[in-house]
């Protein structure tokens, strides 16, 4: 099984193990971002592989999204499979961090201005935030908008993200009812439905 854990340095040049951005070899129909990636996760060298990491899984497969086969999951990794199907992944802070502890805001500006050139080359479809809080933190600290986002679409911000639709994912333990994560994840079926080939 691939392995995306790597070594980067702090702005003190200090190393430090992370994951590595993994993009398909065409403009991904959807760019998923995380905020930060856990220390098991980066352990692992996988994306996503802490309980909360595995109720972002669980959700997909709830909804039986991106084509979801748990044989073939279990066999290369929930990460290399969305990648081999046309998805990327990445996160706004690379530094990992465990629950809880919060990125700084020189974090954020740094990870948001290094996002925003990432959609900008790789125009995707959509832009998966998997944490609300993330989303907002980058229209306060890089985009200075107060206003909070919704769980689901939220296309009046996509003109800043270069026109690409805006999706907040519903994550386990959101205040989000479940009528209102349900209507989420049911139009983001439905676009990712229309995003495969014929």
């Amino acid at each position: 099984m691939p392995n995306h854990k790597i070594i980067m340095s702090d702005e003190d040049g200090r190393p430090f193990a992370t994951l590595e951005d993994i993009f398909p070899p065409e403009s991904p129909k959807i760019l998923i971002v995380g905020k930060v990636p856990s220390p098991f996760s980066v352990e692992v060298g996988h994306y996503f592989q802490g309980s909360m990491g595995h109720g972002f899984w669980n959700r997909l497969r709830e909804y039986e999204l991106f084509e979801a086969n748990t044989e073939i999951w279990n066999d290369i990794g929930e990460d290399d499979f969305l990648v081999q199907h046309g998805y990327g992944i990445t996160d706004v802070v690379k530094k990992p961090r465990q629950f809880g502890n919060q990125p700084t805001a020189v974090e954020y500006r740094y990870g948001a201005k290094k996002l925003i050139g990432q959609i900008e080359l790789l125009r995707p479809h959509v832009v998966l935030f998997v944490f609300k809080r993330a989303f907002d933190k980058i229209l306060d600290l890089h985009f200075r908008i107060y206003e909070q986002s919704q769980y689901g679409f939220n296309n009046q911000f996509s003109h800043l993200f270069s026109d690409c639709r805006l999706f907040v994912f519903p994550m386990n333990g959101t205040p989000a009812t479940r009528a209102e994560i349900a209507c989420a994840m049911l139009e983001l079926q439905e676009v990712i439905n229309a995003l495969q080939p014929e």
